[in-house]
């Protein structure tokens, strides 16, 4: 794993991979869902079925997806996310830890996420673990859009090497925006998408975050 041994920099996913929202974002659903008559989904249909852009995935799931119509439940979602966000989701167990142990085994780590930019840069703060980033940036709507664009402006203002770069991320979306940006990518399993579906892609995939130390050991 000669490649392993490269790498510099980590860029992390938020959502999924180092907070664990899956109850309250399917709590939030349930609600959405309920409102316009839709049928509830389980967790594992859920992990099984979600998918990035996030209007895809209502679309699946019977939402009217005209704007005007998306748009009012980003709003809702949102709402009620936010609401509840700091009684019903915390860090992974072990999230911290991995982070404090890349830092200080000098690697420097960005945060992407899909979240809107100011709400995420309150929830880092909130939960702990602003000092461990050296970068953080998020998305400037509600929409749950790509990554990519966030991650290119990143390379181009550090200009690593890419093969000093690891994108750790919960979904088969994470694994695209690494091969949009051309840098390595290593799938966590217990987020918003299934282990099986995560192992389909043929990349690296560990149970934990607590797995990550030794996966860049390897």
């Amino acid at each position: 794993m000669e490649q392993l041994r490269m790498i510099r920099h980590i860029v992390w996913d938020w959502n999924g991979t180092l907070l664990d929202d899956l109850e309250l974002c399917l709590t939030v659903l349930h609600e959405l869902t309920s409102a316009r008559g839709i049928p509830p989904v389980t967790l594992e249909t859920y992990r099984d079925t979600f998918t990035f852009p996030v209007i895809d995935y209502y679309k699946a799931l019977g939402f009217d997806a005209s704007p005007r119509e998306f748009e009012e439940a980003a709003r809702e979602w949102v709402r009620m996310y936010t609401g509840q966000l700091y009684s019903m989701s915390g860090l992974y167990a072990g999230a911290a830890d991995t982070l404090a142990r890349l830092r200080d085994a000098g690697l420097r780590q960005c945060l992407v996420s899909a979240h809107q930019h100011d709400m995420l840069l309150e929830a880092v703060r909130h939960f702990g673990v602003f000092p461990y980033f050296d970068t953080i940036r998020g998305l400037h709507n509600h929409y749950a859009e790509s990554k990519v664009d966030l991650g290119r402006q990143w390379l181009a203002e550090i200009a690593p090497p890419r093969e000093s770069i690891l994108f750790i991320g919960d979904t088969v979306h994470d694994l695209e925006v690494a091969q949009a940006l051309g840098v390595r990518c290593l799938l966590v399993a217990q987020g918003h998408q299934s282990e099986s579906r995560l192992r389909a892609t043929g990349a690296p995939v560990v149970a934990s975050i607590r797995d990550v130390p030794a996966f860049l050991r390897q």
